[in-house]
């Protein structure tokens, strides 16, 4: 697993990293953030570089900017908050697992599920259970546009009252 950081160096405060699950949003993190300076710092008829560093080059370069940002990409797939519990991969667990009572549909499990085994000589597993909107209490969804519309209003045949109209001046 890897995380990307961006740690502005400012020279007014201590530097606080960003911390980002993908390089693509740190790459627009640094973009936005060297953008924010390129419009107070440059000319206006002056095009900003595609690239966040190619930019940051020339604010520092054309315009004596002094702030810089560092991007860094770290590996942490071996810091201990991610390993796994070796209870959850463990036979015993894989037991509690399998004890459990699938109804295809209503109530289900995924493999490695989390077990927590209990005083009282057994363990809850994680599963699956199927709640339908109708028992959750919530509106239906339209079938067209996937918004939910207050039950027994203007819609017709599964659809939302503006989407029914449009089906029906289609029609």
């Amino acid at each position: 697993m890897k995380i990307w950081t961006l740690t502005p160096n400012d020279d007014e405060s201590a530097p606080t990293p960003q911390i980002f699950y993908s390089e693509a949003a740190a790459e627009d993190a640094a973009t936005q953030w060297v953008a924010n300076y390129w419009d107070a710092w440059m000319k206006p008829d002056e095009e900003m570089p595609a690239d966040w560093r190619d930019a940051l080059a020339d604010l520092q370069v054309k315009a004596g900017f002094l702030d810089g940002i560092q991007l860094g990409e770290h590996d942490i797939s071996d810091h201990p908050d991610l390993q796994p519990d070796p209870y959850q991969i463990s036979a015993e667990a894989d037991k509690y697992r399998a004890a459990v009572h699938v109804r295809d549909g209503e109530l289900e499990i995924d493999d490695g599920a989390k077990v927590s085994v209990s005083d009282d000589d057994g363990a809850y597993v994680q599963v699956w259970v199927w709640v339908s909107d109708e028992v959750a209490g919530l509106d239906p969804k339209c079938r067209t546009c996937g918004n939910r519309y207050s039950d027994g209003g203007d819609g017709f045949d599964g659809e939302c009252p503006s989407c029914a109209d449009k089906s029906e001046d289609a029609a």
